[in-house]
């Protein structure tokens, strides 16, 4: 899809409507709030006698000295920031219900991941995975892998800095592509069960099999997520920690799901499950 049109077009409109102010003063109010938080590091790196030019520790290290090389406003340090926090932790929350869905979903899929559990960490379920552990959890991971797969964000936009030649297609200069990921991941040539929750299209063959730009939930490049790392260790702990003590049912089925657009695709039904403890 090509769109001659300026990324930030809808932006126009914001003040026209109720919802727009609103959703312009709930923005707001996370900037502020991500200064604040911003602020507070810089502050305590100067108690503590630390350059905040030096090595980055935490993340928010890497925005505060982003924006003084860009020589960025202190809203749009503010801005930075709040991206991270809705992208880092509305996205997670989102796929682990999804993950805990399609387990209560899929008894098969279900038993075959808390054996993996059990094999890896035993039968305390207050046990904390070490990171060598999160590494060995290969079923979960395909589970994962498969869940963002189907449920990642629909689409990015990007605006091209040069000519693209597609072959059959060519995108020029100025232009913003539209790139579905919807329907990437749904690619019958790529996918051997397309519209279903198949966790086996992570396995070895399958993958060796895909092209290498047929899957990438983070996006892709310098511009990729930052925090892909974070959330495949974040899933996969809660996930571990769940299971382990607890059974998931649901009477929801694949074929009757409804979705929502949002940042991800969501279901519209809600996230319906049984948790009973076990024995």
């Amino acid at each position: 899809m090509l769109l001659h049109v300026p990324n930030h077009f809808s932006s126009l409109y914001l003040n026209l409507s109720a919802s727009g102010r609103s959703i312009k003063n709930l923005s707001r109010s996370y900037w502020n709030l991500s200064n604040k938080m911003l602020q507070k590091r810089i502050g305590d790196r100067k108690k503590q006698g630390e350059d905040i030019d030096v090595k980055p520790v935490f993340y928010s290290d890497v925005l505060i000295q982003k924006a003084k090389q860009k020589e960025l406003s202190l809203e749009d340090t503010g801005r930075l920031a709040t991206d991270f926090l809705i992208a880092g932790f509305d996205t997670s929350a989102v796929t682990i219900s999804y993950i805990m869905l399609m387990l209560a979903m899929y008894p098969e899929h279900h038993e075959a991941v808390y054996q993996e559990q059990v094999d890896i960490l035993g039968e305390d379920p207050e046990v904390a995975p070490t990171w060598e552990q999160l590494f060995k959890m290969m079923y979960l991971t395909k589970v994962i892998k498969e869940v963002m797969r189907l449920y990642c964000p629909l689409a990015i936009l990007r605006k091209l800095t040069k000519d693209v030649d597609l072959g059959e297609y060519k995108l020029p200069k100025g232009c913003t592509v539209l790139v579905g990921f919807y329907s990437l991941h749904r690619d019958a040539d790529l996918w051997s069960h397309p519209h279903e929750f198949y966790p086996d299209h992570f396995s070895p063959e399958e993958i060796s099999a895909r092209p290498k730009g047929a899957y990438f939930p983070f996006s892709w490049g310098p511009r990729s997520c930052p925090g892909s790392v974070y959330a495949m260790a974040t899933n996969k702990i809660v996930v571990s920690t769940v299971i382990r003590k607890y059974i998931l049912e649901t009477d929801m089925t694949f074929d009757k799901l409804e979705y929502k657009f949002s940042l991800l695709l969501e279901v519209s039904q809600g996230y319906m499950i049984r948790i009973k403890p076990r024995n």
